[in-house]
């Protein structure tokens, strides 16, 4: 598929999933910055689904899962 490289989508993955600990440790903030933490919450959490599929689809191309 050459979609990426699967690092690169493992960095992709382990930044979204680092901006939702961030609105999970902290509402209020991200009330604040983002209006409806829940929408970008849910925004970001279906950015890690669409990856983590990426990279399921590169595995098994590859025949690694």
């Amino acid at each position: 598929m050459g979609i990426s490289n699967k690092s690169e989508i493992d960095r992709t993955i382990e930044g979204l999933s680092r901006h939702v600990k961030a609105i999970d440790d902290n509402p209020e903030a991200a009330k604040e910055i983002f209006g409806d933490p829940e929408f970008i919450r849910s925004y970001l959490q279906s950015g890690i689904r669409i990856f983590q599929t990426l990279k399921d689809i590169e595995d098994l191309e590859k025949g690694t899962k």
